[in-house]
């Protein structure tokens, strides 16, 4: 949220209590909050009303995490609910952005939640090992490491 808080005119589709309360203060950035319902435990919005209410809107880019990432497994999560917030969005962008500490990479968590094709590029960052970055790059994922 630091990163985009002061662009002027960008549109905030999160099912996420800390981005809006991250995101609440800035005069330049539109929040919609999804509808569904409370996970007091994620401190997010679940559901199938949540579903409903993002697969009314198109967006230039999502941004998504994952709990786990492997070049042969692709995007993995540990919670169905959760996932099903991030796939929705994701096929209701044009681009999808995954953001992804690099403790989750090669590593499969319960679920599978999208493969890498569905994947603009991933984020991560500069703790990742030169190895995986390396076999990341060569497998043709699109990596930034910030």
């Amino acid at each position: 949220c630091q990163f985009i808080k002061d662009i002027n005119g960008l549109q905030v589709i999160t099912n996420s209590i800390p981005v809006l309360m991250q995101l609440e203060s800035s005069q330049k950035v539109k929040v919609n909050l999804v509808g569904g319902e409370y996970d007091k435990n994620r401190r997010a919005v679940h559901g199938e009303m949540a579903l409903k209410h993002i697969a009314q809107y198109s967006a230039q880019k999502a941004f998504i995490g994952t709990d786990g990432a492997s070049i042969k497994n692709g995007l993995t999560s540990q919670s169905e609910v959760e996932l099903a917030n991030s796939t929705a969005m994701a096929k209701q962008a044009y681009e999808t952005y995954l953001l992804c500490d690099s403790t989750k990479l090669e590593y499969d968590a319960y679920v599978k939640m999208m493969d890498w094709k569905a994947i603009s590029m991933m984020i991560t960052d500069g703790k990742i090992d030169n190895e995986i970055a390396k076999a990341y790059k060569d497998a043709g994922i699109n990596m930034k490491i910030t």
